[in-house]
């Protein structure tokens, strides 16, 4: 499945929320958890040193002052191009059933957007059904009046 970090970052938020599910359900989203956060610290590295590049000191760290737009500006410019990369990610997905679920976890702090996330990137879909060609079964009039 194709995107983007900012999916991958949205996921992660989401999946977190339902840490009190059980059984099957709770091993897919450990394991989505597991493999996203894997697959972001590519993405994580280019934050952090775009924080350090366009940053000022503070209490604890390194951040962008919520008061320096021209600095916040900056550092979107050159993170926004890899928020919105997309990358193949091979996550394992739920069922329909193991999605209705997730309705009945302790999950207090989930919204519904989390649930909409969840169901959007990790509920597999039914397979669309193709539609049948149908075989001419009326004569073409053209085709035998050109042979009379």
């Amino acid at each position: 499945m194709k995107i983007t970090n900012a999916a991958i970052y949205d996921i992660i938020e989401a999946t977190k929320k339902f840490s009190n599910a059980k059984g099957k359900t709770a091993f897919v989203l450990f394991r989505v958890l597991r493999k996203l956060q894997d697959e972001i610290k590519d993405c994580d590295d280019q934050k952090n040193k775009l924080i350090q590049e366009y940053g000022k000191e503070v209490e604890g760290g390194i951040a962008i002052p919520n008061d320096d737009k021209e600095a916040y500006e900056k550092f979107m410019a050159k993170f926004t191009p890899i928020l919105l990369y997309q990358i193949d990610v091979d996550i394992p997905q739920l069922t329909e059933e193991e999605f209705d679920s997730l309705y009945e976890v302790d999950a207090p702090n989930a919204t519904m957007n989390d649930y909409a996330i969840i169901d959007a990137f990790l509920v597999k879909k039914p397979e669309p059904e193709k539609k049948e060609e149908k075989a001419d079964t009326e004569p073409d009039e053209t085709k035998e009046a050109a042979v009379e």
